[in-house]
């Protein structure tokens, strides 16, 4: 294809795009092991995180008075 005078390749020049997703096939478990060193420290750095966070998400009360919302979750349970 031409455009403005220069040769522009698209991707269906380049390689054949499929109709539909491939067919399922399970995940190959040899490689797990090698895996898992790198998914604990991520692991533990996402727990740190979701810690860290969670403090700041609890509403603190100010006078007194709570969010009618948080007064309703808290009664709930």
């Amino acid at each position: 294809m031409a455009v403005l005078g220069t040769d522009v390749r698209l991707v269906r020049d380049i390689a054949r795009i499929p109709a539909s997703l491939p067919a399922f096939s399970a995940p190959d478990l040899s490689a797990a092991p090698h895996l898992l060193g790198g998914a604990v420290p991520v692991a533990l750095v996402a727990l740190a995180q979701a810690a860290g966070i969670g403090r700041n998400l609890v509403p603190h009360r100010q006078a007194g008075r709570t969010p009618l919302a948080c007064t309703v979750i808290w009664k709930a349970s």
